[in-house]
């Protein structure tokens, strides 16, 4: 096999002069940033990939660590290369081992993606060597996974931008760090919502935390993007749903790309992509966005973190709920009275006592459940600091100058009042 000189001239041309996006959730996690990211996928003038970049980059967990840390000594000396060799799951996602819907995919359910691996290997290796021992960077690295990722499927977009889906603003801001002039591109949902989902899929994926430990998780990281230094453009998922079109009209505005009514179809590799979930939905669906989810959060947690971020909601256009407590609310609060916790209890009971697995196991269970349990306890009572951290971010954060919303909201969507 043989790489022509005009691919190599074009690679060269998109390597050195290129725009890249950062495509992540604004507030944590459920902020349907890989929605968007599907969206986009198989635009002509975008190079895009589903798999987030910090699984492009990692595989083991110490790997995952170091990432985490800013620490990208694991990748040097070729070692970027060694890690696409043995990450099998970037060429072929039968074996849905993240859950993300990427083995279910077409319009019978029964596609995923499958590159050629030794073409990709060839491909990226043979390009790398085009570059001067200077230009042989991770950047210029990851960018080329990309290329390949790409040229691959025979998919060759026209322009030189790229979306790298990042998951989340901690991931955003490291790999920042690798390309150092990215532009960021986020996801909002309303924050209640987004934690919904989040349990669901935890629980869905036999990954059950305790509720309160979760909340209280979600709260802590909610302003993680205040540490982007940057303007992070913001694409508001519920007016997406609710103005598929001219939102995404405004995103190409944003992105300076063509619309097209390809961006209307969910797709991964240019195959229909059904979300996390089998037979659950594609596209467009504003009656899931049009309600602050109280049945799957009890209404305590939605006043409390809602009383925590008013200049947040106010500013992004989602209701600002006044944290007037009923003793019956209090009370389902503190009895967790929730569903999920009633899951992860009946969950724990089933992994305790099941028949088939030592005692040594059911201690194991035991003691986590135990350690769930109290932390949940601790998290709910000690509580207020985190809360009210929370809070003075919130008051001192200068939100119009930091969030360029995309596509506000053109209406009152919500259809439930508290």
């Amino acid at each position: 096999m043989q790489i022509n000189s005009d691919l190599i001239e074009k690679y060269k041309k998109i390597i050195f002069k290129n725009e890249i996006y950062l495509l992540t959730s604004l507030s944590f996690v459920g902020n349907a940033s890989k929605f968007v990211n599907s969206l986009l996928d198989s635009h002509d003038e975008l190079f895009t990939c589903p798999h987030s970049v910090n699984n492009i980059l990692t595989i083991s967990h110490e790997e995952k660590l170091k990432f985490k840390r800013n620490d990208f000594s694991y990748l040097k000396d070729d070692n970027f290369n060694k890690i696409i060799k043995k990450n099998d799951y970037l060429f072929n996602t039968k074996n849905d081992e993240y859950h993300r819907g990427y083995n279910h995919l077409g319009e019978n359910f029964d596609k995923y993606i499958k590159l050629d691996k030794e073409k990709f290997i060839f491909l990226f290796e043979s390009l790398i060597k085009t570059l001067k021992s200077s230009e042989n960077n991770l950047k210029n690295q990851l960018l080329t996974f990309f290329i390949c990722f790409n040229w691959c499927q025979n998919f060759y977009p026209k322009s030189n931008k790229f979306i790298i889906y990042t998951h989340d603003p901690a991931n955003s801001i490291i790999v920042q760090n690798i390309l150092k002039s990215a532009k960021y591109l986020s996801t909002s949902r309303y924050p209640i919502n987004a934690y919904a989902t989040r349990m669901r899929n935890r629980f869905l994926k036999n990954r059950i935390m305790v509720p309160m430990i979760d909340f209280y998780d979600q709260i802590h990281h909610h302003y993680d993007f205040c540490k982007i230094k940057d303007d992070i453009g913001v694409v508001i998922i519920e007016e997406l749903h609710n103005t598929p079109e001219d939102s995404l009209k405004k995103l190409c505005k944003h992105l300076n790309i063509n619309y097209s009514n390809q961006l209307l179809q969910t797709t991964v590799c240019n195959i229909t992509w059904h979300n996390n979930r089998r037979n659950i939905y594609t596209g467009f669906d504003i009656n899931r966005h049009n309600f602050i989810n109280t049945k799957e959060v009890p209404i305590y947690l939605v006043k409390k973190f809602s009383s925590k971020i008013p200049n947040f909601l106010n500013y992004l256009g989602y209701p600002h709920i006044e944290n007037k407590l009923k003793i019956n609310e209090y009370l389902l609060f503190i009895f967790f009275i929730n569903r999920y916790f009633l899951k992860y209890i009946t969950q724990s009971v089933v992994n305790i006592f099941q028949a088939n697995v030592s005692i040594k196991t059911k201690i194991y269970y035991l003691l986590k459940f135990l350690k769930d349990f109290s932390l949940s306890i601790f998290y709910t009572i000690f509580s207020k600091k985190k809360l009210n951290q929370t809070f003075i971010t919130d008051e001192k954060e200068d939100f119009k100058n930091k969030l360029l919303i995309i596509n506000p909201f053109s209406e009152n969507i919500y259809n439930k009042k508290l």
